[in-house]
């Protein structure tokens, strides 16, 4: 390794995705910016320049070490690009030391497609949107861009692993959870994603949600649970249908890493034991939220797992004996839920440019069923990204909604009716 380049130790959670992504599930997810005009090639790529400038953490390469991968400075620079691959296509290759992001665009739409050693979703929109208000007063000579909101906070050193610094050595207990029930059925041909978006109004959903005594999280996990279910045969019942879902740790500790800062909840309702009506799962559901989401909850689980890559057998493994292990403790986890959900939050941008905006979406690689939120002013996408041919789950949850009295605007890559 040159020593004149700087390089950087994978954080906790990024140590797993270079030994476990494959063509089935490339660990990479797409950020998307919707605007009301049409994307000039030209201006996004001064955009993306002057963003990979003032963001040089995002020009790592991945490189293999002795005992684990690490990051290295590069001197790439991304190309914007025409969009022709399918969402969430791979981006990194062990045989090639190519940058981890990739930016295209399509219409009036602007996509970053990162590979998650790099960053997970946080990390990813805070990147996005410093490049959409780059692009926006490249393109209308709005205000500076140095006085613009984000000038300050996107110049910080954000790249110390949280991880490390926030947690304490726990004693390590073995847990054992119990196989959760798998989505089942033939795939898309070519690796591919049946992509859905759903966009409705965030008002609307945030009052149904405090109606119910709900969260926004908490009622998602509660309709996917149930349209799940709906499609679940009945001699599968005895197995608990589980969720994944991210928790980001920036909410917990004073943190604005730009790396991977970001926890891991399991979610679920035995419908053979607990009830079947939504109120059940929807109770069920917030019971768990409750018990999972507190500080002392979060730190435990944040330590158990950097004391594990901290511990001294850890160490002394090197990585060609190191992946396999990684590989088969992936392929445990995988186990233990049916499907994801994540919810990025809310969106925010200078008021100057929000009015040339009309949405940002998240979609995420993954060899089961994977769900993401993102709300921009009053527009929420929910969008779905799946591998499997069958699209029950997604029907399901989509009629649910209306059965809720909200209106919904669906978008596809499939050519499929949504209607009842």
């Amino acid at each position: 390794m040159n020593p004149k380049l700087q390089w950087t130790r994978l954080d906790n959670a990024a140590k797993i995705f270079p030994a476990t992504s494959s063509v089935m599930d490339p660990k990479v997810f797409r950020c998307t910016c919707e605007l009301y005009d049409t994307i000039e090639p030209d201006i996004l790529q001064k955009a993306l320049d002057d963003t990979m400038e003032a963001l040089p953490y995002f020009r790592s390469i991945l490189k293999k070490g002795f005992f684990w991968y690490y990051l290295e400075q590069s001197a790439l620079m991304p190309e914007v690009v025409p969009e022709t691959k399918p969402p969430c296509s791979p981006i990194y290759s062990r045989d090639l030391h190519g940058l981890l992001l990739e930016v295209s665009y399509y219409k009036t739409r602007i996509n970053l497609e990162i590979f998650h050693a790099l960053t997970d979703g946080t990390g990813a929109l805070q990147f996005l949107q410093r490049l959409v208000v780059a692009y926006l007063h490249l393109k209308y000579q709005k205000t500076p861009l140095d006085e613009t909101p984000l000038s300050g906070y996107v110049r910080q050193k954000l790249t110390q692993d949280e991880y490390s610094k926030y947690y304490s050595k726990v004693r390590l207990v073995r847990q054992k959870s119990p196989k959760a029930y798998r989505l089942k059925g033939d795939r898309l041909p070519q690796f591919r994603y049946g992509v859905i978006e759903c966009v409705l109004s965030a008002t609307a959903f945030v009052s149904l949600a405090k109606t119910n005594g709900a969260t926004v999280t908490e009622m998602l996990a509660a309709l996917l649970i149930q349209s799940i279910h709906e499609g679940m045969p009945v001699s599968e019942e005895r197995k608990p249908i589980v969720l994944s879902i991210p928790v980001n740790l920036r909410n917990y500790f004073p943190s604005k890493s730009q790396r991977n800062f970001f926890g891991v909840i399991l979610v679920g309702h035995d419908f053979s034991q607990q009830g079947k009506s939504f109120h059940d799962i929807l109770a069920h559901v917030k019971q768990q939220f409750a018990q999972q989401l507190g500080l002392d909850a979060i730190n435990a689980r944040m330590s158990l797992l950097t004391t594990i890559e901290k511990s001294l057998v850890s160490k002394l493994i090197p990585l060609l004996l190191k992946s396999p292990g990684l590989r088969v403790g992936h392929t445990f986890f995988d186990r233990s839920f049916t499907a994801g959900l994540s919810n990025l939050g809310r969106m925010e941008l200078p008021e100057e440019f929000a009015h040339h905006v009309r949405l940002f979406n998240v979609f995420s690689s993954t060899s089961k069923l994977d769900i993401c939120l993102c709300s921009f002013q009053d527009r929420m996408a929910i969008s779905f990204t799946s591998s499997l041919a069958s699209l029950d789950t997604q029907l399901h949850f989509i009629q649910n909604l209306s059965k809720l009295g909200l209106d919904i605007t669906v978008d596809t890559n499939l050519n499929q009716p949504f209607t009842e």
